[in-house]
């Protein structure tokens, strides 16, 4: 009797972790089923996305890259944003066809500095233009996500 109890106790038990799963799962994917929502998980510690704001400057240093791609005209832009550590940073923008074949290539040099949130991007000349944009850094399953001025860039260097 003794073990009876045990072992259906166990059993009891052994359900309850296996809805748990079953119940994130059927959450994600009623979430996912609209169209605007972002869905942030963790497979470990920490857990969860977490956002910063108001990193240092040396959070921004490294490679950025943003795809958008458009079934109308059957192209892609990659925008990459390099920041490096001495104050220069460098926009490349790259239109390719959807086998892959460059269109255009166009590269933009500037000096940067950063703090409180926000971005200040010198493009100098020609345009001596000054951007201030504000940025944000989220760590998450997806990989570090740089929110710069509301477009997302994912890290590509390590």
């Amino acid at each position: 009797m003794t073990l009876h109890r045990t072992t259906h106790a166990s059993a009891r038990r052994a359900s309850r972790r296996a809805l748990v799963p079953a119940a994130l799962a059927l959450a994600i994917l009623s979430a996912t089923a609209c169209d605007d929502v972002d869905i942030a998980a963790s497979l470990g510690a920490p857990g969860g996305t977490i956002a910063i704001g108001g990193q240092t400057a040396s959070a921004l240093i490294g490679r950025w890259l943003h795809v958008e791609g458009s079934t109308a005209n059957a192209y892609t832009t990659e925008t990459t944003w390099t920041f490096d550590a001495g104050g220069s940073a460098r926009r490349t923008i790259v239109t390719r066809t959807v086998l892959g074949e460059v269109v255009a290539v166009s590269e933009t040099r500037a000096g940067w500095h950063a703090g409180a949130g926000v971005v200040v991007i010198d493009l100098g000349t020609p345009s001596f233009r000054i951007l201030r944009v504000p940025y944000s850094i989220s760590y998450g399953v997806e990989g570090t996500v740089l929110n710069l001025d509301g477009v997302r860039y994912l890290r590509v260097d390590s």
